[in-house]
């Protein structure tokens, strides 16, 4: 697909034509907003932004970066009344991307366009961050996208040791914790409100993955290998194993103190007035 083809579909904006890419996967076939994961990782996330003081009945503008085919956007806003402008250079995500209330974006922050600079209120960027070897220059990036005041709120996976194959596949460089981020994210000059793990009865999978998978295993895989590990890892389970992860959920949220751990981490900080 190229950058041309991108341009064709008329719901996409295009910014950065020179930094489109074409990285079809079984992420973007296989996963949707009712996925048991995606619903998990939707409550946690609503959770803790009332847990910062992020209003979901305000008309906040927000930025979504790395947003995918908008599986975040479109939760979000069907459950805030918030507008989510969307930005990735995945063509493969953003033709399959449905419009939402925002912009969908072809476009690299790391080029800070003029008119997108202290735009937003709030700046997502979920499940990102790990992908992106030097984690610093990124940030300080997206920083500059976030009005004086307003929030980076992320979420990345957790707990290094759990770093399996899965991980390499996904083209996961690392796992965090909550230390870690607080120091990554006060080094870019941001105030540090608050990070939650979530996903805590999803350890016990992890650590069978981690076990039965570990890093060096990808090594020995070809193409085709990797693709099906990919596409076991996000599809959804056997009915009845999905039952069980959907009531953990539920358990989960219904903890009222903050976890020890868990499969992920949300993080927020705020940029300086």
């Amino acid at each position: 697909m190229t950058a041309s083809r991108l341009e064709q579909a008329e719901h996409v904006d295009v910014l950065s034509p020179e930094k489109v890419v074409d990285f079809e996967d079984a992420w973007y076939e296989n996963t949707d907003p009712h996925h048991f994961w995606m619903e998990w990782r939707l409550a946690a996330t609503l959770r803790f932004l009332r847990g910062v003081g992020a209003s979901l009945e305000s008309p906040l503008c927000a930025l979504d970066v790395g947003g995918g085919h908008g599986i975040l956007r479109l939760q979000l806003e069907s459950n805030t009344v918030w507008k989510i402008d969307l930005a990735d250079v995945n063509s493969a995500a953003l033709v399959r991307c449905a419009p939402g209330r925002g912009r969908t974006l072809c476009y690299d922050v790391m080029e800070q366009h003029g008119d997108m600079i202290g735009r937003y209120d709030v700046v997502l960027c979920f499940d990102v961050l790990e992908h992106i070897r030097d984690e610093r220059p990124f940030l300080e990036a997206i920083a500059q996208h976030i009005k004086p005041g307003g929030l980076l709120v992320m979420s990345v996976p957790a707990v290094q040791g759990a770093y399996s194959a899965y991980d390499r596949i996904l083209g996961h460089h690392r796992r965090y914790n909550a230390g870690d981020m607080r120091e990554t994210m006060a080094g870019c000059g941001l105030t540090v409100l608050r990070t939650a793990y979530w996903g805590l009865l999803l350890m016990p999978a992890l650590v069978a993955r981690r076990l039965l998978m570990p890093a060096s295993v990808t090594d020995r895989l070809d193409h085709e290998q990797r693709t099906a590990v990919m596409r076991n890892g996000c599809v959804p389970p056997a009915r009845a194993a999905d039952i069980l992860f959907r009531i953990a959920g539920r358990v989960e949220q219904a903890i009222p103190f903050r976890l020890p751990i868990g499969s992920s981490l949300l993080s927020a900080a705020k940029r300086p007035e």
